[in-house]
């Protein structure tokens, strides 16, 4: 009877957090692609604007086409969490948990977890890249290539999360307040990672070459120097290999800053939109975006790591593993994505209003009429649907819709 009781209160708290899963996480994604959806077909039929009508109709088509593929990645997102609780995580467990020596039972156990869930939802990367992208013109790599990715990827994930998770594993078993020594660790990491990221990560994914064109190196100089921005150098990236839509970025912290810009920008606008575009991201230089962004990351890691510090006993049992610290771990990533979901608001908040912020430090730079044919041209070239539904932006945008960024650069004054 006391065995009975036992799995009977299992169920019940195994029901009640997939069901927590599925009421705060699954359904509002679900919900949310659905408005989307229903928001882009409502516009698609309106009279096109920013883009002409062909590729309008396209952009409309694309964006529909991932927000159905956004779908089924949440549907296949809520039914791993109830495999992982339901029976997953004591297979692990049973497998690779209990290898000795104990650290590295531990190790293979998240090793397992996190490739495992990756490679479930493997196809639909697959599928998007491989097959949607490439129906709209973007993908240009192909099959090895991507295959090539994956396993770049994962060598990188082996080689340096290996002795991450080792070190998280070991305060786990060690520390009492193991959540803020973990999230010190993790931060300390997030820090090393966007210091490296431009000189020896991005390197083994992309080629990156000086830029050839004297004459906009001496222009990009001197609005680096008027920005006070100093970097390693302007780099251009071959992102036409694997993708034709445009972007540039700064990458880096500290003497590791570097300029880059797509291959795919360069031949795609003229030298002042260039300019404008660089001007924006120097805005976020200016600014201090970078390290806003940084210090959001700190609060939601910390928030993550004190619930994963915090979870009930009776969910270990009810999975029917030790709350051990690979378990501990595993579960911190399985409440991540909920709990972001619902952070994520905040932060976009704060990223569109600096959005704004460097759109105008932009225009101040170069011109707004330069940045605003720039942003033109970037819709156009990666077939962004200009209309988006209010919930979807809140919970998701980062940058302001762009008939908005448009209208406060003054574009439809002159059009």
């Amino acid at each position: 009877m006391a065995f009975q009781r036992f799995e009977c209160l299992s169920s019940e708290v195994l029901m009640i957090f997939t069901l927590a899963f599925w009421l705060f996480y699954t359904l509002p994604k679900l919900l949310l692609s659905w408005l989307q959806i229903r928001h882009i077909e409502r516009f698609s039929r309106a009279t096109p604007i920013i883009l002409e009508e062909k590729g309008y109709k396209e952009a409309a088509a694309y964006a529909k086409s991932k927000e159905g593929l956004a779908m089924v990645e949440t549907l296949l997102e809520g039914a791993l969490f109830g495999i992982w609780l339901y029976g997953g995580l004591f297979w692990l467990e049973q497998n690779l948990g209990e290898t000795e020596p104990s650290w590295l039972g531990s190790l293979l156990f998240v090793l397992g977890f996190v490739i495992l869930g990756s490679l479930f939802l493997l196809p639909l990367e697959a599928y998007k890249k491989l097959i949607l992208d490439r129906r709209f013109g973007f993908a240009k790599g192909d099959a090895k290539l991507f295959i090539l990715d994956q396993l770049k990827s994962l060598a990188l994930w082996l080689l340096l999360g290996s002795p991450i998770l080792l070190a998280l594993l070991w305060i786990l078993k060690n520390l009492e307040d193991w959540w803020l020594y973990g999230w010190g660790l993790v931060m300390g990491i997030l820090l090393l990672a966007n210091l490296f990221y431009p000189t020896l990560i991005a390197p083994l994914f992309n080629r990156f070459t000086p830029l050839e064109d004297a004459s906009l190196q001496e222009r990009i100089d001197e609005l680096l120097h008027k920005a006070g921005f100093k970097s390693q150098g302007v780099f251009v990236m071959d992102a036409s290999r694997r993708d034709g839509r445009l972007n540039a970025y700064f990458g880096g912290l500290g003497k590791s800053k570097r300029v880059v810009l797509f291959d795919t920008l360069l031949q795609k606008v003229g030298e002042r939109e260039l300019l404008a575009i660089l001007g924006h991201e120097l805005g976020h230089f200016r600014h201090g975006d970078l390290y806003k962004n940084l210090a959001f990351s700190a609060f939601l890691l910390l928030l993550l790591f004190y619930v994963a510090g915090h979870l009930p006993s009776s969910l270990f049992e009810a999975a029917s593993i030790e709350a051990s610290a690979h378990a501990t771990l595993a579960l911190l990533l399985l409440v991540a994505s909920p709990l972001s979901f619902w952070l994520m608001p905040l932060f976009g908040i704060l990223s569109r209003h600096n959005e704004y912020e460097a759109d105008r430090f932009g225009a101040e730079m170069e011109d707004a009429k330069a940045l605003s044919s720039a942003l033109v041209a970037l819709v156009n070239e990666n077939r962004s649907f200009p209309y988006s539904h209010p919930a979807f932006i809140f919970f998701y945008y980062t940058h302001p819709p762009l008939l908005q960024r448009l209208e406060a650069l003054g574009y439809f004054h002159d059009h």
